[in-house]
This record gives C-alpha cells, sequence and structure tokens, in this order.
C-alpha cells in the first residue's frame, strides 16, 4: 500500500509505514470513532423472568393454574394447583438461569478480549496499545495466536487466518499484500476483527474500527434483526404442521372424555343426561377435567415456542 491509498482512507501518516502521530490519531478517532462494538443494553434478572413467562406453553400453564385457583375455594383439590404453579415456578427459574449464565459468561469473554493490547507503530515506535485506542490508520503487527483487533489491509507480510466466523470456511486462508483493495472476506489482501492468525505473521493498516467494522455491522444488524435461517425456516413450518396435529389430539381427547362421562357413563339414557347437563358444578367439575387432559396432550405434543 502506497502512501496514496493510505491518504484515501482518510488517514495521513506522518511517516510512512511507520504509524500515526499524537494528533493523527486524535484526528482520526474524531472522525472514524474509538474501536468500541457497541452493545444492547442487558435486563435485569426480574424482566428476563418475567419476560419468560410469556412463554406460549407456560401462558397454557399459568391459564390452567387459573381455572384450578378458582375450583380450590370451592372445594377442588388444591395439591393440583400447587403441583402447577411449582411446575411453572421451577420451569422458568430454571430457564432464566439458564440464559442469563450463557449471557454472563459471553460477558466475560467479551471484556477479556476488550483488555488485550496490540503491538502499534505509532510516532515511529512500536508500543503496545489497548485494543480500545485502536483507530483507523494504525498500522498493527500480528502473529500466529492473536486475533485480529479490527479490519485492515495486510500491507507487510503474509498470514493464514481462520475466517469461520465470517465466512464458515472452516480452513485456514491465506493473505498477504497486495493490490487487492476489496472490504470484504473473500479479498486476499484484507483481514477483518474477531479472525484468528493461524500462521505467519504481517502488518495491517486499519481501515475501520468499532461499530464500522465487518462484525460491528453483523453484530449491530443481530441486535436489530434476528433473520431465520432457511433451515430454521423449515423446522418452524414442520413445528406448526406438529403444533395442528397436537391441538386437533388434544381436542378429541377432551371430547371424548366428555361424552364418555356423560353419554356412555348413563348408558346412553337420554333422562340420566339430561340431568347431568343441568347440573352446573358436575360440568364445571368435569369440564375442567377434560380441559386439563387437553392440556397435557398440548404440552406433550406441541414444540416449544409454537403453542399459538
Amino acid at each position: 500500500m502506497k502512501m496514496g491509498e493510505s491518504m484515501r482512507m482518510g488517514v495521513k501518516p506522518t511517516r510512512e509505514k511507520k504509524g500515526l502521530s499524537r494528533e493523527a490519531v486524535a484526528e482520526s478517532r474524531q472522525a472514524h470513532g474509538a474501536n468500541v462494538l457497541s452493545r444492547g443494553a442487558t435486563r435485569s434478572f426480574l424482566r428476563h423472568f418475567l419476560g419468560n413467562l410469556g412463554d406460549p406453553v407456560i401462558r397454557i400453564l399459568l391459564c390452567a393454574l387459573a381455572v384450578n385457583l378458582l375450583f380450590v375455594f370451592r372445594g377442588g383439590d388444591w395439591m393440583e394447583t400447587v403441583g402447577i404453579a411449582v411446575s411453572v415456578f421451577l420451569a422458568t427459574l430454571i430457564s432464566t438461569l439458564s440464559e442469563r449464565g450463557s449471557e454472563k459468561a459471553f460477558q466475560r469473554l467479551s471484556e477479556e478480549y476488550d483488555r488485550s493490547v496490540f503491538r502499534v507503530w505509532r510516532d515511529g515506535v512500536l508500543q503496545e496499545i489497548p485494543i480500545e485506542e485502536l483507530v483507523v490508520g494504525d498500522v498493527v503487527l500480528v502473529s500466529a495466536g492473536e486475533q485480529i483487533p479490527a479490519d485492515g489491509f495486510v500491507i507487510r507480510g503474509r498470514v493464514g487466518v481462520d475466517q469461520t466466523a465470517m465466512t464458515g470456511e472452516n480452513r485456514e486462508i491465506e493473505k498477504w499484500a497486495g493490490a487487492d483493495q476489496n472490504k470484504n472476506p473473500n479479498s486476499r489482501c484484507a483481514v477483518f476483527r474477531g479472525c484468528t492468525v493461524l500462521s505467519g505473521e504481517a502488518e495491517i493498516e486499519l481501515f475501520a474500527v468499532g461499530d464500522q467494522s465487518f462484525l460491528g455491522q453483523i453484530s449491530r444488524e443481530v441486535q436489530i434483526e434476528t433473520r431465520d435461517s432457511p433451515l430454521k425456516l423449515r423446522l418452524s413450518k414442520l413445528a406448526k404442521q406438529i403444533s395442528r396435529l397436537g391441538y386437533c389430539a388434544a381436542i378429541l381427547v377432551a371430547l371424548a372424555y366428555l361424552v364418555n362421562t356423560l353419554v356412555i357413563d348413563s348408558g346412553f339414557h337420554w333422562d340420566l343426561i339430561q340431568m347431568k347437563l343441568r347440573d352446573l358444578p358436575y360440568l364445571l367439575e368435569h369440564g375442567l377435567h377434560a380441559f386439563m387432559l387437553g392440556l397435557t396432550v398440548i404440552v406433550v405434543a406441541v414444540p416449544e415456542g409454537y403453542a399459538y
């Protein structure tokens, strides 16, 4: 990369290939921002817990709990009500703890990476600079075992990098200095934040940092909008079909129980059937039991997240 190419990136290095001056660093940071990825606001434990109560299956169980509570005051089975309440609480609590644990583990890894330091040319001297202080135009020295701190072009040397996080290619990709100035993972000169250097050593000149990097743009898109993969779309379609079958089975089970209770147990005697239909407490009791049977089928048969 020539001096003119660095000029076109918006940064004027004070010494060719020897990094930026203190003034140039300040100008670059003001023009292009710091090398920090924005993160979404974290939810409190209570908000996370309440959010998990919105799971479709949990909502159905809460409806069943509400119906059972009505019958507890009329001498119903309070043990069943307590069992449903405990099940809802434990399922939601375990789900919340698991998700919170994953979030905290990822946050610890991010914080550890943010404390990394890199060898950077500044004022003609090779210095160790924290990753967050890197700016567009910095010349960074990377070698095997290190991660790329920001997007840049290889200007000297040759490295093999792992671009799995960018392209999904599970193999070593060779990068070297050259005239290919395309700012995408297919470029033979460009390296990107988050990729790991597997072999070799090179100097890279940064052209994008922080949220403007390839990884930063992906992170921002994921936080704003989650796009489902084709496989997930097909699995969603299959889950919805299973859900419909589960609903049909639940309705058939509930109807079969009611027919057995009201008609078959009455010996098909119309007078006895009419008497049962006029007995409101009797109807409510067996109607609730039919509802709970159908609910059991739904909880078992319907895939999680597709109850509605």
